[in-house]
């Protein structure tokens, strides 16, 4: 799979769209997307602003390229000033100078937030503030303080609030309370690691996550450190689709080979900016719902609002990464005579997604559950809702069949405790490989005509 610079082809924009739509998506803003308002109205990148600071308040002849080389000034001006009593620490020093600026975030971040929903966002930057640049409210923020106790709960993210967590402090006066430096970089990571100080229901929560790493431009070594950490100690993909997308510098981008090699690897796309990825992911999501009609995937066709109002006969129910061979279920059924709802084809995207699903499902004649190696992962996925709604409204169909299993790989639904007992126990299962599987299809078509 092509993962090379600014490079998302047509079928993992898709998968991303669908991510989102299924909450499965966690944003993680760096500095690079964090901004300070002076007073001409220009707006400047909040670590440039703040080593541009901290270089003349320290007498430094050049301005500073990192935080190492500040805390260089700091230990000479603290070694000049002692016997005057007036020692200072980098992290005073950030903390004097945010504390008088005016924060701002671009529009193209506060649209992004505006049409997406994320249950969670995190935060590698230390700058207060952002929630409220971004719509979050004041009570859902976490700060990671390198204690177990800084964990999350799920519950937490199932209401309409986005959650905004700091993965490494955020600003204060007091000395190491957040990260500035590399140091405190692997200080906050080796504590990630520790099982004593880790957020487990965090780091659980985010390994299996389509991860969008925007404006943390790490350099080789620290971001595959970064990336295992925040990955759950793995860097293996879980499938060949694509895992996350990272921006990065155009500098990097074109001298960091080793890097974007990595990056290749656990199937990660690259942008070299990040303004760039996020308008375009704003002006495909916002085409994608603002659609008076769903187009479909095989072939352009749309439904009509009359055929929206009434029941369909089959309901397909995947896993995103199963879209592909979901979508041939779904076609051989259409090429039957059955009418298919197959959501990314018949959804209305002015709708109210979860109720639309409901309605469907409790208006259809048959559920077909893809049951495949991607459902068996554990986690909150959306379908799972949808199986749950299946098994509830089978209940009403008292002994009508209602539940027709599609296996499309090689799995033993009957041995995996991740396939409900009510698909084993109570429906026929068919196999999508089977040479017989169109002679199924249409038994399942007879049954409900």
């Amino acid at each position: 799979m092509d993962m090379g610079v600014d490079k998302i082809n047509a079928r993992n924009w898709e998968l991303l769209m669908y991510a989102v739509e299924e909450k499965r998506v966690v944003p993680i803003i760096g500095d690079n997307l964090i901004r300070i308002a002076m007073p001409d109205g220009e707006c400047v990148n909040v670590r440039e602003y703040v080593l541009k600071k901290l270089s003349e308040h320290f007498e430094s002849d050049t301005v500073c390229k990192d935080y190492s080389q500040v805390e260089d000034l700091i230990r000479e001006y603290n070694r000049r000033q002692r016997n005057a009593g007036d020692v200072t620490d980098i992290y005073y020093e950030i903390y004097d100078i945010l504390n008088k600026a005016t924060v701002v975030v671009p529009d193209f971040v506060k649209r992004l937030f505006h049409l997406c929903r994320f249950p969670l966002v995190l935060t590698t930057s230390f700058v207060r503030g952002i929630d409220g640049l971004l719509g979050i409210p004041a009570d859902k923020i976490k700060v990671y303080n390198k204690k177990a106790s800084a964990d999350i709960k799920l519950a937490e993210l199932d209401g309409d609030d986005t959650m905004l967590y700091y993965l490494f402090g955020h600003l204060s006066m007091a000395k190491r309370s957040f990260k500035v430096t590399e140091d405190d970089l692997l200080d906050y990571l080796h504590c990630w690691h520790n099982s004593d100080t880790r957020p487990t229901k965090l780091g659980e929560y985010l390994s299996d996550k389509f991860l969008l790493v925007l404006g943390c431009d790490y350099p080789n070594w620290l971001f595959r450190f970064f990336w295992h950490s925040i990955k759950n100690f793995t860097i293996v993909p879980s499938s060949a689709d694509m895992q996350g997308v990272v921006t990065v510098s155009a500098e990097r981008a074109d001298s960091d080979g080793d890097l974007m090699n990595f990056l290749s690897r656990v199937q990660t796309s690259v942008y070299r900016k990040a303004e760039d990825f996020i308008n375009e992911f704003n002006e495909r999501y916002e085409a994608r719902h603002s659609l008076e009609e769903a187009s479909s995937f095989f072939g352009g066709d749309t439904v009509s609002a009359k055929e929206k109002d009434e029941a369909y006969d089959i309901f397909i129910s995947y896993a995103s990464e199963d879209y592909e061979l979901a979508g041939q279920v779904a076609q051989k059924f259409k090429s039957l005579g059955a009418s298919v709802w197959f959501d990314k084809v018949e959804l209305n995207l002015g709708e109210k997604y979860e109720m639309s699903i409901a309605q469907k499902i409790q208006e259809c004649k048959r559920f077909v559950p893809i049951l495949s190696q991607a459902t068996l992962k554990e986690g909150r996925r959306y379908f799972k809702k949808e199986w749950k709604q299946a098994i509830e409204e089978a209940e009403y169909r008292l002994n009508e069949p209602y539940i027709s299993p599609i296996v499309i790989d090689g799995i033993d639904p009957f041995s995996e405790r991740g396939i409900p007992v009510e698909f084993t126990k109570e429906a026929h299962i068919i196999y999508f490989r089977d040479e017989n599987f169109e002679t199924q299809v249409k038994k399942i078509i007879r049954s409900f005509r």
